[in-house]
């Protein structure tokens, strides 16, 4: 797992990676001590998951 620069949550990865035609996206609300995230992931721009 690639660690993010984000100081909200830094344990995360970034808050976006891009892998040819996917993308994914990690949102987050709140602070280390409680939070809470939405990963999605997308294939051509197409949400696939959330």
């Amino acid at each position: 797992m690639m660690v993010g620069e984000d100081d909200t949550i830094p344990v995360r990865g970034p808050k976006q990676f891009n892998n040819g035609e996917y993308r994914y996206v990690f949102e987050v609300v709140g602070d280390i001590s409680y939070f809470n995230g939405t990963e999605t992931i997308y294939k051509n721009n197409k949400k696939i998951t959330n």
